[in-house]
């Protein structure tokens, strides 16, 4: 597993210098996410959080609201409290690209639903999850198993 893991980080790292040299921030940013999550599930929260901070801060420099939506879902993650999810995941669904992407509004209403869900607030949650599930309807099939899995 670890090798499998090391052949991932190694790949990502290389192709962080590939981005870095072609100038193409938005792959960059992909890489340094991609490398976040190698080490996150390393168990390395450490590592993991550099390279989300180096992902994010060259978002916000650029403007990369691809990435945004990503990092704003991301720190909702990283939050304790209902109200820290809440703040960021709100954030998220206010960015021009995420209104703009069925699947990324599918995606954050989701993560909404999810975390009503988990604070027992389930009528929140479903109305969150009925949001995802007709924000779905406006991408792949595959897309609407998470939505629809909330609602049952």
């Amino acid at each position: 597993m670890y090798q499998s893991i090391n052949l991932k980080k190694l790949y990502f790292l290389n192709a962080v210098k590939f981005s870095q040299a072609g100038k193409d921030d938005l792959f960059t940013c992909y890489e340094l996410g991609n490398l976040k999550s190698v080490y996150y599930n390393l168990h390395k929260p450490d590592s993991s959080n550099y390279y989300f901070l180096k992902e994010f801060k060259l978002a916000v420099k650029k403007n990369l609201e691809q990435i945004l939506q990503d990092a704003f879902n991301d720190l909702a993650s990283r939050q304790t409290s209902l109200a820290g999810k809440l703040k960021y995941l709100n954030i998220a669904l206010n960015l021009p690209f995420t209104k703009l992407s069925p699947s990324t509004l599918t995606y954050i209403f989701n993560n909404v639903s999810r975390t009503y869900l988990e604070a027992g607030r389930t009528d929140s949650a479903l109305f969150y999850a009925n949001k995802a599930y007709r924000a779905s309807m406006r991408t792949l099939y595959t897309q609407r198993i998470g939505p629809a899995y909330l609602l049952s």
